[in-house]
């Protein structure tokens, strides 16, 4: 399979937006965002956020097939607040189901890690993932994240509870 990883942009959205909405219709658990809510935000309101984070060092990686089509994604946020400013959070982890269980999700993060492992002052990346996705918590741990807490009941969608995994990864 050819693939390419690059940093998302703006003129991306229309690519962006309709995978992150089927992540959140086929596993609600996995996000905190529901459809509903995405659906309700204007795709500009998207591309201004984008572009404002991009400015202050945030990003997004995208996966590509051969024929330039969005396979999966993950965002990379830093915390503004200068006390908080050691943390880094991984964000909006998918990759589309017909192109899971080939690598897709470990180069996207790889690739977030290598993109940041060197930022002065960042020290640590934290992310969450359902306490019900064992294959996705499998991959964070083969890449050294350690698990450090559990929030019990963090979502509920259709009156289900999931519970989240805390995990880090120091960078330092």
């Amino acid at each position: 399979m050819i693939m390419h990883i690059r940093k998302l942009v703006p003129d991306d959205v229309s690519q962006i937006r309709p995978l992150r909405l089927r992540g959140l219709a086929e596993h609600p658990e996995a996000f905190g965002s529901s459809v509903e809510e995405e659906k309700q935000r204007p795709e500009e309101a998207f591309v201004e956020r984008m572009k404002s984070e991009e400015a202050i060092g945030n990003f997004m990686f995208g996966a590509f097939d051969k024929n330039d089509q969005l396979m999966g994604m993950v965002g990379f946020h830093r915390q503004d607040h200068f006390k908080q400013q050691h943390k880094g959070f991984i964000w909006g982890m998918y990759v589309a189901g017909e192109h899971q269980g080939k690598g897709i999700g470990r180069r996207l993060l790889e690739a977030a890690i290598e993109e940041v492992k060197d930022r002065p002052g960042l020290e640590e990346l934290l992310l969450q993932v359902a306490s019900v996705n064992e294959g996705a918590r499998k991959m964070y741990e083969s890449l050294g994240f350690k698990k450090y807490a559990v929030e019990v009941r963090s979502l509920k969608v259709d009156g289900v509870y999931y519970d989240e995994d805390f995990m880090s990864l120091k960078l330092k």
